[in-house]
């Protein structure tokens, strides 16, 4: 999805803030882009710093932790506004929507109902929300570009209505 955007913006820098990154598993495919400018932030300070010693193109925002974005305050500039639904970021989509208005494009994971459930049983601490009822909070504001769903998480690429 991100490529898609950069290869159509190629004539332009595209900024992407990944929130939830760990080591760069999004970053790592995007780093031979010369118009992708990433920044991952994280929990855990380790993922940040290893992630920072993959490469040069990738910025780890060292001063930044995911519970920032939840602050009304919050305002990185990003093309591009990504956040990975994991284990141990617990995320409330009402919360979320909000600082997703500020984005032009947004892609955000959750996980399927199957995930939630294995999950759940393993003692892992998945926030799951229903397709329907995510796209009931997001879809007065952003459009649906794309829907997938890949290893047992819904991908949803957004793009703000104009």
């Amino acid at each position: 999805m991100i490529i898609d955007y950069a290869n159509t913006n190629y004539r332009k820098l595209v900024r992407v803030l990944d929130v939830g990154c760990g080591i760069g598993q999004l970053g790592i495919p995007l780093m031979h882009f010369n118009n992708i400018k990433y920044t991952g932030i994280d929990i855990d300070p380790n993922f940040i710093d290893n992630g920072n010693k993959v490469s040069e193109y990738m910025n780890y925002g060292l001063d930044l932790r995911v519970g920032d974005v939840y602050d009304p305050k919050f305002n990185h500039p990003a093309d591009i506004f990504v956040m990975l639904a994991t284990d141990d970021c617990y995320t409330d989509y009402h919360k979320l929507y909000e600082i997703c208005k500020n984005y032009d494009n947004v892609i955000i994971t959750t996980p399927t109902e199957e995930l939630y459930s294995v999950s759940k049983i393993k003692g892992k601490h998945y926030y799951y929300i229903d397709p329907l009822e995510f796209l009931g909070i997001f879809g007065e504001m952003f459009n649906v570009i794309r829907n997938n769903i890949i290893r047992s998480r819904h991908f949803y690429w957004l793009r703000k209505k104009k």
